[in-house]
């Protein structure tokens, strides 16, 4: 008997939605609070972005590293994705206005998956769960 031992069950969802999305619910049965866990793909992402410097928009072909899938939702709901994309852009000293948007995703690979806790999921995730 293992004295650290964690039995654990896996039940594999599959929600199809705009790009057939693949969610995964897994359960820990342990003492730990919040022991439900949702493994998320991660995807490499080529995209065309543009942003608006000197009141013209420009536009450069670049990659982003997500879990959300829809173009719309990555900048609205993914922090680390915007911040760096701003600062590729932008720089640091930049102090007018700063507007970006994804324009096309060229590619999309899926690199690996990670873990996430409901309370972690963005409001985009949690909509395509389909919970009984």
């Amino acid at each position: 008997m293992l004295s650290h031992s964690f039995l654990f069950t896996i039940l594999t969802r599959i929600r199809q939605r705009d790009s057939h999305q693949e969610l995964q619910l897994v359960t820990y049965h342990s003492k730990v609070e919040g022991s439900r866990v949702y493994r998320l793909p991660i995807y490499y992402l080529e995209v065309k972005a543009s942003y608006i410097k000197r009141k013209v928009w420009s536009s450069k072909d670049t990659w982003v590293v997500t879990t959300i899938e829809n173009k719309n939702d990555i900048l609205r709901e993914d922090p680390k994705t915007r911040g760096r994309l701003i600062q590729f852009f932008y720089g640091l000293k930049y102090k007018s206005e700063k507007a970006i948007r994804i324009d096309e995703v060229y590619t999309k690979k899926q690199v690996g998956f990670t873990n996430r806790t409901y309370d972690e999921l963005t409001p985009s995730q949690k909509r395509n769960l389909n919970e009984d």
